[in-house]
């Protein structure tokens, strides 16, 4: 699976694994809010299939949600969150 990283706009990466019970949470929430995300790229990347990806990004706990604006790192977040605050984190 190719992860793109947006050079121009909002990259929103969750690293997760299947096996992750607050990765799912996190996927049903940002699937929920999909709709307010106009214009954000979500990825999401699975750490089982792309290990290398998540030790460049030093991944260490899941979920972990990297947001890139312009192509560089900008924020990040470990653990799963609310809607409410997922929002506030990808949108300011």
């Amino acid at each position: 699976m190719a992860t793109t990283i947006n050079p121009n706009g909002t990259t929103l990466v969750e690293f997760s694994a299947t096996w992750c019970g607050y990765c799912q949470q996190m996927k049903t929430t940002l699937n929920s809010i999909s709709d307010k995300l106009e214009g954000v790229n979500v990825q999401i990347v699975d750490v089982d299939e792309e290990m290398e990806l998540a030790k460049q990004y030093k991944v260490r706990s899941l979920p972990t949600l990297i947001l890139f604006k312009d192509g560089e790192e900008v924020d990040r977040h470990v653990g799963a969150m609310p809607a409410d605050q997922a929002l506030e984190f990808i949108l300011n």
